[in-house]
């Protein structure tokens, strides 16, 4: 007669099992899930901005237009000119001339300034996500490694700081250290520790 055993120790067997190979691919789970929920959170910002950018666009033509009218009742004919083609310009890329006339150079600087404006508040944005991608993948790590699993710990540590440079476009690159930032290709060079 066969011995199976007993029912108990088999779901205890089963259930440790399955809870192994949940914890291995924990870490890729939350990295997955974080990088979905960033990845949408920074498209929101950035859509956000292009709004913003297009509507201020849309004022400063408003505002060169007017700017026209002026200068036609006191007849400068070669500033037109110019903002005619600064108008067009913003048209069609957004981007300024480099033309000097002082009341355009005046004008110009009010629409760079709100231009400035729009990216700081993006670059905060995206700065607001990556310190909760930061905060959750620390909560992760803390979690994995009182549990245990050092190992899975690390391995979301590497895959955090991989997203982190993905969400931020490279510019968290200094919190990474040289040999974990994908994008090297070279060793750096020796430092002596010599003074």
């Amino acid at each position: 007669m066969k011995t199976h055993p007993p029912l108990i120790l088999r779901l205890g067997f089963f259930s440790l099992m399955t809870w192994g190979l949940i914890g291995t691919s924990g870490a890729v789970d939350v990295i997955d899930h974080l990088r979905k929920t960033s990845m949408e959170e920074v498209e929101i910002a950035n859509t956000q901005a292009m709004f913003k950018k297009a509507e201020l666009g849309q004022k400063y033509i408003a505002a060169l237009d007017a700017l026209e009218k002026t200068l036609a009742a006191a007849g400068k004919l070669d500033v037109i000119v110019h903002v005619r083609e600064e108008r067009e310009e913003v048209k069609k890329t957004g981007d300024t001339t480099r033309h000097e006339d002082k009341p355009l150079v005046d004008l110009r600087a009010k629409y760079l300034k709100s231009m400035e404006g729009i990216d700081a508040e993006t670059k905060a944005a995206k700065a607001k996500v990556a310190e909760g991608i930061a905060r959750k993948i620390r909560e992760q790590e803390t979690a994995l490694t009182k549990s245990g699993k050092v190992e899975d710990a690390l391995n979301l540590r590497k895959q955090g700081e991989s997203l982190m440079l993905e969400i931020s476009g490279g510019t968290a690159a200094e919190s990474v250290a040289f040999a974990d930032d994908p994008r090297s290709t070279t060793a750096p060079g020796a430092k002596s520790l010599e003074k």
